[in-house]
């Protein structure tokens, strides 16, 4: 796809993975069958200059599989929401330890994939 921008001689930066890059939403971990090789692939746009965003939200959907952890210990809102990708809650932004936790999600996900330069939330 690059490359044929390059050809084309159409100017780009950025590339904005959308919703589904996660194994669920929100989880912070790429889904290995979409994406087998994301470290690779992530440092070969960073060798191009390419600035990588993310896609999220402040949701975790009650299938994810730090939906029960996020509940269990308080950082979640207690009113369940539906929207396009189903019903979840939103993470409690005023409780420091739901946010800590939340950040610990995003920076293992950095520690595993490299620099991500921004999320689009």
């Amino acid at each position: 796809m690059f490359n044929d921008y390059i050809s084309h001689n159409i100017q780009f930066g950025i590339i904005n993975i959308d919703s589904t890059w996660a194994t669920n939403f929100n989880t912070f971990i790429f889904d290995p069958i979409k994406f087998p090789t994301i470290r690779n692939m992530l440092d070969g746009f960073r060798k191009k200059n390419i600035h990588i965003v993310l896609w999220m939200t402040s949701m975790i959907n009650i299938d994810s599989p730090n939906y029960q952890y996020a509940q269990d210990h308080g950082y979640l809102f207690n009113k369940t929401i539906k929207w396009w990708h189903g019903p979840g809650r939103l993470l409690n932004y005023f409780n420091v330890e739901a946010v800590n936790w939340w950040h610990s999600q995003i920076e293992r996900l950095i520690d595993d994939v490299g620099p991500i330069h921004a999320f689009k939330v």
